[in-house]
C-alpha cells in the first residue's frame, strides 16, 4: 500500500506588509517541514529569516578522570587530613534496589587499591598511613567463620594535603 502524502497551504495576513504564506508539508516518511518565506518588515518589526537551520552545539565538558576527582577534592578541602571515603564512593553510579554499590564488591576493591597505589607511588598523593592496602584482602568478621573482604567501608582512608 502507498504512503499517502498530505499537504495543506496556510495563508496569514496580518497588519504587516508583504507577509507571504507559510506552506506546510506533511509526510509519514519525514518529520514535519516548515518554511516561511518572510520579506523586510517596517521598522516596527522584526525581521525574520528562517531560511537557516543553525544549531549551536554546546561544548562538551572533558570528564575529569578518578585520579583528577580525587587531587582536586584533596586540593579543596579545608583540613590537612582529608577522608577519600566520600570521594571514592563518589566515582561509582548509585546502587540500585537488587544490586549491592559497584563500590563494594571485591574486584572494585582492588581496582579501587591500585587507583591509590599508582597515585602515591607517582608522588600525587600522601597517604595518612598504608590502610589502603587492605582493601580486597579477606578477613574474618567478629564471632563468625564467614570471611569478608575489605571495602572503603571497613577501612579509613584519609590523604595528607601536600603543600
Amino acid at each position: 500500500m502507498a504512503k499517502v502524502k498530505k499537504e495543506q497551504h496556510l495563508t496569514v495576513t496580518q497588519d504587516a506588509p508583504e507577509l507571504t504564506q507559510e506552506f506546510v508539508t506533511i509526510n509519514t516518511e519525514q518529520p514535519l517541514t516548515v518554511t516561511k518565506e518572510v520579506s523586510e518588515l517596517t521598522e516596527d518589526f522584526v525581521t525574520i529569516n528562517t531560511d537557516v537551520d543553525v544549531v549551536k552545539e554546546m561544548p562538551e565538558k572533558k570528564e575529569l578522570s578518578s585520579e583528577e576527582k580525587i587531587m582536586k577534592y584533596v586540593e579543596d578541602a579545608h583540613s590537612n587530613s582529608v577522608d577519600l571515603v566520600p570521594v571514592i564512593k563518589s566515582l561509582y553510579p548509585l546502587p540500585t534496589m537488587s544490586m549491592p554499590a559497584e563500590y563494594l564488591l571485591q574486584n572494585e576493591s582492588k581496582k579501587i587499591k591500585f587507583l591509590l597505589e599508582c597515585m602515591v607511588k607517582g608522588g600525587k598523593l600522601t597517604l595518612l598511613d598504608d590502610t589502603y592496602l587492605f582493601l580486597g584482602k579477606p578477613y574474618w568478621q567478629d564471632g563468625s567463620a564467614k570471611t569478608s573482604h575489605h571495602t572503603i567501608n571497613s577501612l579509613k582512608i584519609y590523604a595528607v594535603k601536600q603543600g
